[in-house]
């Protein structure tokens, strides 16, 4: 007589077990009933609890295993994938931040070069500024200077041609009277000629006027040599003469 189940509650511990035990009563229980050989009883229909297919059960058991295995592996990979993906988008966000502070370092010191080459030309052209000013004022004191020496040259030229002028004068005018006996005449009327080359007596200023010493002007020279003449009167008159 075959072995009749009733539906039962099976766990997915148990299931394995109990297949094998299912197995080894249906093999059993067909053994006994083929030696027995007495005739089956029949059941009424309406008594006859409904029978259930353990083997399709157990089927259906291990898809679903299988199923959630699968599901469970399926959001293993998947949660990998986003810790992965988390992790590349962390990677990635590190290396863009750090590509972004190597180029504002870059700019930054680029900026300081700009800074700095900017200042040195700022220096350059003042400290160039300087030395043009230097330099010019430099040359404006040299032209000032070299038109002093010119107007004094000038001058210079202007005085020794009018004293030139003037002792050729003299010089003519002494010529022309020094053979008609101006110095005689002079001391006659008592007035000095200063364009008479002739000896005029004491009227004679002699080294004043730039002529030769007078015989007076040779004895006080003498006299304030041999120190019998005061010295304050030698003084003043080597002031008012300009010579000892």
């Amino acid at each position: 007589m075959p072995v009749q189940w009733y539906l039962l509650t099976v766990n997915k511990v148990a299931l394995p077990a109990l297949a094998l035990a299912v197995v080894a009563i249906s093999a059993g229980c067909n053994s006994s009933a083929l030696s027995s050989a007495r005739p089956a009883t029949l059941t009424p229909r309406s008594a006859v609890t409904p029978t259930v297919d353990l083997g399709a059960q157990l089927a259906a058991s291990a898809q679903a295993e299988a199923s959630r295995a699968a599901q469970a592996a399926a959001v293993q990979k998947l949660a990998a994938a986003r810790v992965v993906a988390s992790q590349a988008a962390v990677k990635r966000a590190a290396e863009q931040a750090a590509a972004k502070a190597a180029a504002d370092k870059v700019a930054a010191a680029r900026a300081a070069a700009q800074a700095i080459a900017s200042q040195a030309a700022v220096k350059r052209a003042a400290e160039q500024a300087a030395a043009k000013a230097a330099a010019d004022k430099l040359a404006a004191a040299r032209a000032a200077a070299q038109a002093v020496a010119s107007q004094a040259a000038v001058k210079r030229a202007a005085e020794q041609a009018a004293a030139k002028a003037a002792a050729d004068k003299l010089a003519a005018a002494r010529a022309a009277t020094a053979k008609t006996g101006c110095g005689q005449r002079a001391v006659t009327v008592g007035k000095f000629d200063p364009s008479c080359a002739e000896y005029q007596g004491y009227l004679d200023p002699g080294t004043a006027v730039g002529r030769a010493p007078t015989s007076g002007e040779i004895q006080h020279a003498y006299g304030c040599q041999q120190g019998y003449i005061s010295r304050s009167e030698c003084t003043q008159r080597e002031l008012a003469t300009g010579k000892p």
